[in-house]
């Protein structure tokens, strides 16, 4: 059985009453554990918190961004685009907004990547008041050539944090 229905029948009460009777009847009674609707089961769940951190961030009106890329297994770069707010109760809240394809590693075509990022779940990059990487320069723009490129040049109101671990 995989990883998923263990650890979720240990929350879900009726997902293990389900999961008893797949195991039971199993050409009668579906269990839905295949890999693609797990990773369907994922995305719905994945989409349903994107859009109350949308919400959150969005109330709070302005954000700070960190943004990191890794390699994933097929070797294809990820962007991961973090945001961070302060909730009504003043907390910081930090939350992974996405991880997007990132195809163009230049200082230009990480502006557009996450300028379309923030487009795409109506996040207004003027509200960016803040931004973080990890020590990248070329993420924070050092070497491009095309100052409209860089995001404080859309938006100077907030200042670069960068880390060097």
């Amino acid at each position: 059985m995989c990883i998923y229905s263990n650890v979720s029948t240990i929350w879900i009460p009726a997902l293990s009453t389900h999961l008893s009777k797949a195991r039971a009847n199993p050409k009668s009674y579906p269990s839905y554990l295949s890999p693609s609707s797990q990773n369907e089961m994922i995305g719905c769940s994945a989409s349903k918190v994107r859009t109350e951190v949308v919400k959150s961030v969005q109330n709070a009106c302005y954000c700070a961004i960190c943004l990191d890329t890794t390699t994933d297994a097929s070797r294809q770069d990820q962007l991961s685009v973090i945001v961070r707010y302060v909730n009504p109760a003043g907390g910081i809240n930090e939350e992974l907004l996405d991880m997007v394809n990132a195809n163009d590693m230049t200082a230009e075509g990480l502006f557009s990547t996450v300028k379309d990022t923030l487009d795409k779940y109506q996040l207004d990059i003027q509200n960016i008041r803040g931004q973080g990487y990890d020590g990248c320069s070329t993420m924070a723009g050092f070497w491009s050539s095309d100052e409209d490129a860089r995001i404080d040049t859309v938006c100077p109101f907030y200042p670069l944090f960068r880390s060097s671990t």
